[in-house]
């Protein structure tokens, strides 16, 4: 029933986002008060002193260690977040939210409570964050709190950007149709990042890693993303699919 996913979103959401916070929060009592044994990561990590002086192969393992220990903390951190938001979906499918034409007044009351719950922590969040990093004696569990609290915020932006897009989608359609490409491609564009990232900041390629301020990856994000929305538009052109997108579809084809 439709009260009954509403009611479980809400408590996972509100049970989640306790967890997270008093992880994060015993981590910096942990650091404060018995900083000999606090979880305190070093500066350059193993993955670090790879990405700035290592082969492609050296990478590998200690990216293995990296996923694995985040795919554990990240299962028991956000497992209860995303499968709320999971029930969201499953309520908005249900209740035809997602379809045309939209419903007006809920689609503004779910932007309105996305953005004024989500944005404040998320504001926060990133202050703390960057004010952090940029100190001379970063904390570790600062940054873990601040990443945590952002964590919490995710999900409720993620409601204003759902409404934002429905809406610019149903009244000015011209304003969005242009990432209608991505969108289609968005297995390739994915992997397509993940490849350009590594050549621009690895070693083995122009070897950027830790040599730009905030400011430059923020501009560069954007600049492979619209790059990767124009390709994506030029290839559907001239194709029905994205590369990665027609290999799947071969390999499963007659699975």
């Amino acid at each position: 029933a439709d009260r009954t996913l509403k009611i479980w979103a809400r408590v996972l959401f509100l049970l989640s986002s306790a967890v997270i916070l008093l992880a994060g929060i015993l981590i910096y009592l942990l650091e404060r008060y018995f900083p000999e044994e606090s979880y305190q990561a070093a500066i350059d990590t193993e993955l670090d002193a790879v990405l700035l002086d290592g082969s492609f192969l050296e990478a590998i393992p200690a990216r293995l260690d990296l996923w694995v220990g985040s795919a554990v903390v990240g299962i028991f951190l956000q497992g209860g977040m995303a499968f709320a938001a999971f029930l969201l979906g499953l309520r908005l499918a249900r209740t035809n939210f997602l379809s045309s034409p939209i419903d007006k007044n809920k689609n503004a009351s779910l932007m309105k409570k996305g953005f004024l719950l989500g944005a404040p922590i998320q504001i926060v969040a990133a202050v703390i964050l960057v004010r952090n990093e940029q100190s001379a004696d970063p904390s570790e569990a600062i940054h873990v709190l601040a990443l945590f609290s952002a964590f919490i915020a995710a999900p409720l932006l993620s409601m204003f950007y759902i409404g934002l897009f429905r809406k610019l989608v149903e009244e000015k359609p011209h304003l969005v149709s242009w990432m209608m490409s991505a969108g289609k491609m968005s297995l390739t564009v994915y992997i397509s990042q993940s490849v350009i990232t590594l050549i621009i900041f690895s070693s083995w390629g122009l070897g950027l890693f830790q040599a730009l301020q905030t400011w430059q990856v923020v501009l560069l994000a954007i600049g492979i993303w619209l790059l990767l929305v124009f390709l994506s538009n030029y290839w559907l052109k001239r194709f029905n699919q994205g590369p990665l997108e027609r290999l799947v579809n071969t390999l499963t084809r007659n699975r």
